[in-house]
Parts: C-alpha cells; sequence; structure tokens
C-alpha cells in the first residue's frame, strides 16, 4: 500500500488518512489519544493471566462429606467446607439440614 511521509515526526507511515503509526497525530498534529492497538493486547493478556492464576481455587478449597439424613435418600454431598454449620437443603431429595461432617475432610 501507499505510505506517506509523517510531517512531524518523518517517518513513513500506513495509513495516510489517520494517526502516524509512531507519534500518533494526525495531519493537522493533533495527537491521537486512542489506545494502541499493541497497548490494548498487552492489557488483554496481563488479564488473561490474572484470569488463569485465579481460576479454579474455589476447586481446590477445602471440601467436606455430608449424608442427606432422610432415611430414604443418604445421598453423599460433597461441599466446601466453609459452609460447615450452616442450613442447606439436599439437592435430590430437598430435606433441609444443619450442614456438618461426620467423615473426613478432602
Amino acid at each position: 500500500g501507499k505510505r506517506w511521509l509523517c510531517t512531524f515526526c518523518n517517518k513513513n507511515c500506513a495509513d495516510p488518512e489517520g494517526p502516524c503509526f509512531y507519534c500518533r497525530r494526525d495531519n493537522y498534529g493533533i495527537l491521537d489519544t486512542r489506545p494502541n492497538p499493541d497497548e490494548i493486547i498487552d492489557l488483554l493478556d496481563r488479564r488473561i493471566q490474572l484470569l488463569k492464576q485465579t481460576f479454579g481455587k474455589e476447586d481446590r478449597e477445602t471440601t467436606i462429606a455430608v449424608v442427606c439424613p432422610a432415611p430414604n435418600c443418604g445421598k453423599t454431598l460433597t461441599v466446601p467446607a466453609r459452609h460447615q454449620g450452616k442450613q442447606g437443603k439436599c439437592p435430590s431429595c430437598g430435606t433441609a439440614m444443619t450442614i456438618s461432617s461426620h467423615d473426613h475432610q478432602t
């Protein structure tokens, strides 16, 4: 494609209609304050790395095994240990129970 010489930084730029790739000024010398695409990519890369570090942390927390007290159910549930002592319902039969562990922690 055609290139033009920026009148402000004297470098060859790819787009005569847009801002200079190097000094980010347009044909009238007005500074383009929009973020550079490379800056956006760097920011997104940092956010992706942060999400990868924090994703799944809840999955690694301590869990307890809870057995539903209903005689016709008796399903064993795996619950995060931080819910111990709280009220809950069995997702299988709907029986209300206090979450407590009589088994071992995992």
